[in-house]
C-alpha cells in the first residue's frame, strides 16, 4: 500500500515548546554555577581591623592621666624592643572587652571610634605599633592589623588628588 511510504518519509512534528523549557532548565542549573564562580567580594563601606592596648585614666585628673602616659610610654618600649603584642594587651590593658584576646577590636568603619583614635586607624601603617594616642578614655596603643577602602571612597581620594594637581599648576 502506498500510504505505509509516503509515512515514512515524514518527519515527526518538533515540539519547539519543549527544547525551549529544556534551555530554560539548563539555564537555570547554570546561572547560579557560574554567579558562584565569578563571585567577587564588593566592599561597600570602608572598614578597619584595629587591635589596641588601652591604659585607662579619667579625663580630668592630671595626674592619673600622667602615671598613664608613663605606663603605656613603658609599654610601647617593650614592644619596641621586641615583647608580644598580645601578651602586653593581657598584662596591661584596661580595656576588659578586648584584652583577653590579645587587643583585637574587631571590624569597625569610619567614625565608630572617638576622634583621635578614629583619625590613626585611617591613616596609621598597616602593622606598626603607633606612639601613645590620647583620648578621653586615656591612652592607646593601636596597631591597624588590616584596612580595605571601598571603591566609592577610593574613587573620591583620588579626586581630591587631581583636585589639588590641578589647584597646584593654575597657582604657578
Amino acid at each position: 500500500m502506498g500510504w505505509e511510504s509516503e509515512q515514512e518519509n515524514t518527519k515527526e512534528p518538533v515540539d519547539k515548546a519543549k527544547r525551549v523549557w529544556y534551555g530554560i532548565l539548563i539555564c537555570l542549573v547554570i546561572m547560579p554555577i557560574l554567579l558562584w564562580a565569578t563571585h567577587e567580594e564588593k566592599v561597600y563601606n570602608s572598614r578597619v581591623k584595629v587591635k589596641h592596648i588601652l591604659v585607662s585614666a579619667p579625663e580630668n585628673d592630671v595626674s592619673a592621666r600622667a602615671v598613664a602616659l608613663e605606663k603605656i610610654q613603658d609599654v610601647k618600649r617593650q614592644l619596641d624592643e621586641g615583647a608580644n603584642f598580645e601578651k602586653l594587651a593581657k598584662l596591661y590593658s584596661d580595656d576588659e572587652s578586648s584584652n583577653t584576646r590579645g587587643g583585637m577590636l574587631g571590624w569597625y568603619i569610619r567614625k565608630e571610634f572617638v576622634k583621635p583614635f578614629d583619625d590613626y586607624v585611617w591613616i596609621g601603617e598597616i602593622d606598626a605599633v603607633s606612639d601613645p594616642i590620647e583620648t578621653s578614655f586615656g591612652y592607646h596603643l593601636i596597631v591597624v592589623v588590616d584596612r580595605t577602602i571601598s571603591d566609592a571612597e577610593q574613587y573620591q581620594l583620588e579626586l581630591n588628588e587631581r583636585m589639588l594637581q590641578l589647584n597646584r599648576g593654575v597657582s604657578e
